[in-house]
């Protein structure tokens, strides 16, 4: 039951991942249709905001993504708020993600209002906390692990998957298994997760809907990230030193 709401949970990262981007002004979409064609909704609200914010600090806390992409993504979305039109202060209910210019009728809505304040209180109690926390935490493997499965489930649904998109996708959950709670031992895992997600993308084959090759690449993206934290704030795990080797859970 765990590993299926975690899934789950990695699943619905993967909306935010795919529309809340530089496009929309890093604003999350309202919603996104799958029939009769696939289209976002660009539009969005205050509680579509406050619901982003709250699943960015969730996303870290799953290990979807590292530090310092949790502090980029806060960041881009209040930069975003700063340059929206308000009215005394609050913002209205809805703006085009892209122009970010309210949507007629302009009204305020104190639910939505509510919703946003509420989110905000959430997220500054998470990041006050941020500091308290190891730079490199050891369970970012079990969030790589969650997208490895992911993957997994990708390759067993398409069709006519070549034995080596297989193998490579086991290997993976494999390698993600096995890591141990040194540094270097968890800067190697993330070297190789990165090559051999590097390699099913790079391999010439795709499945139809393309849910393999995004799947392969976000773990290549989430893993970068976390071997970019560990260059930034313990580079010694890079392997060029032989600087101490504490395990990651003692690193302030």
């Amino acid at each position: 039951e765990r590993s299926f709401l975690r899934v789950c949970a990695r699943k619905t990262w993967r909306f935010f991942v795919e529309f809340s981007g530089a496009d929309n002004n890093w604003l999350p979409p309202d919603n996104y249709q799958e029939t009769p064609v696939p289209q976002i909704a660009k539009r969005t609200s205050p509680t579509n905001i406050g619901m982003y914010l709250l699943s960015t600090l969730a996303a870290y806390d799953f290990r979807y993504i590292s530090g310092t992409q949790l502090l980029d993504r806060v960041g881009n979305i209040f930069r975003t708020m700063e340059k929206m039109e308000r009215y005394r202060g609050n913002f209205y209910n809805w703006y085009d993600t892209r122009t970010l210019k309210p949507l007629e009728p302009l009204y305020v809505s104190t639910v939505d209002s509510g919703n946003l304040a509420g989110s905000v209180v959430v997220l500054k109690q998470g990041l006050e906390s941020f500091g308290d926390l190891p730079v490199i935490p050891m369970n970012m493997i079990e969030g790589l692990r969650d997208t490895a499965n992911v993957l997994m489930d990708a390759v067993e649904k398409a069709e006519k998957v070549p034995q080596e998109v297989k193998n490579t996708a086991g290997d993976i959950l494999k390698i993600l298994s096995s890591a141990d709670n040194s540094p270097r031992g968890i800067r190697e895992v993330l070297n190789r997760t990165v090559s051999l997600a590097a390699g099913i993308g790079a391999c010439g084959w795709s499945d139809r809907k393309g849910e393999v090759s995004w799947w392969a690449g976000e773990l290549e993206r989430n893993s970068t990230a976390w071997i970019s934290d560990m260059d930034l704030f313990i580079p010694w795990a890079s392997g060029k030193s032989d600087a101490d080797q504490r395990p990651l859970t003692g690193v302030p």
